[in-house]
């Protein structure tokens, strides 16, 4: 599976990168910006993307909507809350995990954990 991160904390990304690498997904980029998406978007398109809900400051809400659109599957991260409610009703289904993410919360996000023991 090709995993999109967008999060504006380095240390936080390559930490996520990380697990994600260690699930076997391919991660196709790891970022904080609109710019830098659209450009993934056209060469490697993901099959799943997580987004910060905060970056640096702004929604993440416009690049999540963008991805959608191209059959993209989103789920949001955030450390302020459950932050759901802030979602457009577009994006009402997708998951909101709260910060720090556990390999357990990707493992299930992803689909991948009916052969994992709890």
């Amino acid at each position: 599976m090709k995993v999109l991160l967008i999060e504006d904390d380095a240390l936080l990304g390559m930490a996520m990168e990380d697990m994600f690498g260690d699930l076997g997904c391919e991660v196709v980029g790891v970022m904080s910006a609109y710019d830098a998406v659209v450009d993934v978007m056209e060469r490697n398109p993901p099959d799943f993307a997580l987004l910060d809900m905060n970056l640096n400051g702004a929604s993440s809400v416009p690049i999540a909507q963008a991805l959608a659109c191209r059959g993209v599957r989103v789920a949001f991260c955030t450390g302020y809350g459950n932050g759901s409610e802030s979602l457009p009703e577009d994006l009402k289904d997708c998951v909101v995990l709260g910060k720090p993410v556990s390999e357990r919360e990707l493992l299930t996000l992803l689909g991948l954990d009916s052969d994992v023991p709890a």
